[in-house]
């Protein structure tokens, strides 16, 4: 009978915003655990990496897994000096992860996602995009013996956060104090009419929390209006990425790369951005070198 596997190195990753609990197992696989790996992810629970476990993929994400792939998740026993020594947990290791959001990210960029799907693949696509930049330039720092003054989970945060960056720098401020933007303020950034901006706004209400402003706030901006919603910065990328709109496109095209001139239509601007971010997704996988061979599309 095989010995259980063993947690016997932990570290606390601190990306995107989240503290995540990396383990090293005894035969030498980095994890997360699983509240980490869904997290990370941009699941809300970890429901989604069950049914992958067993085997019950979306629909959506059939044509982007290998058939030869089998999700890993692995009971162990934590013997790393940590908060959770001597507990049980699950964790699911690097290349199922990796393999799952690629999975998410080429559906993304396919078009393939379902509207309550479109913010995870979202995530992952930037997420993922952000990670083979820096595993690039890690790969180049490690064959020169330098070392960075940010750890690698900081300059992929850096690199995931260039969306706001590049928002800013095409014009997009704030009306309110801590990054709250108001409806008018996305308007009038993406140059749409306040209606366009409601409907997808209704659209996309599971994926888009607005913030509730209190009476100060209101009045700062309004005098008339008895109550209204602000965003914050990251829901605001969100938007602007979402929207088929002149700045939106702009915004993706700086974040992802050129998409060519010779696109006239909206339509087909859609599509060919998709088809970009696909081509992007799979030459960063092999120039850093992020996933097996063996489980290519």
């Amino acid at each position: 009978m095989q010995d259980k596997l063993t947690a016997d190195y932990f570290g606390k990753i601190q990306i995107l915003g989240m503290d995540v609990d990396g383990y090293v197992l005894s035969n030498g696989k980095a994890c997360l655990s699983e509240r980490g790996a869904f997290s990370l992810l941009g699941f809300s629970t970890p429901s989604v990496l069950e049914r992958a476990y067993s085997n019950l993929w979306p629909k959506e994400l059939r044509p982007f897994i290998s058939k030869e792939f089998e999700c890993t998740q692995t009971l162990v026993k934590i013997i790393a000096n940590c908060p959770h020594k001597g507990s049980d947990i699950r964790v699911y290791d690097a290349k199922t992860i990796n393999t799952i959001a690629r999975a998410y990210s080429r559906a993304y960029l396919h078009g393939k996602l379902r509207k309550n799907q479109i913010h995870i693949g979202l995530h992952c696509a930037t997420l993922r995009d952000a990670m083979a930049d820096i595993a690039l330039e890690q790969m180049i720092y490690d064959s020169c013996g330098y070392k960075p003054k940010e750890s690698f989970a900081q300059r992929v945060e850096t690199n995931y956060l260039n969306a706001i960056d590049i928002i800013k720098e095409l014009g997009f401020t704030c009306s309110l104090p801590d990054d709250i933007a108001t409806k008018k303020d996305i308007a009038q950034f993406l140059k749409v009419p306040q209606d366009t901006l409601n409907s997808f706004l209704h659209k996309h209400r599971d994926e888009i929390k607005p913030i509730v402003l209190e009476t100060n706030q209101i009045r700062s901006v309004s005098s008339k209006a008895g109550r209204m919603n602000g965003y914050s910065l990251d829901d605001v990328v969100k938007i602007v990425l979402g929207m088929d709109s002149e700045t939106g496109i702009e915004v993706k095209k700086r974040l992802f790369g050129h998409i060519g001139t010779f696109v006239k239509t909206k339509v087909k601007v859609e599509i060919e951005w998709r088809q970009t971010l696909s081509r992007v997704d799979d030459e960063s996988e092999s120039s850093a070198h992020l996933d097996d061979k063996d489980n290519d599309d």
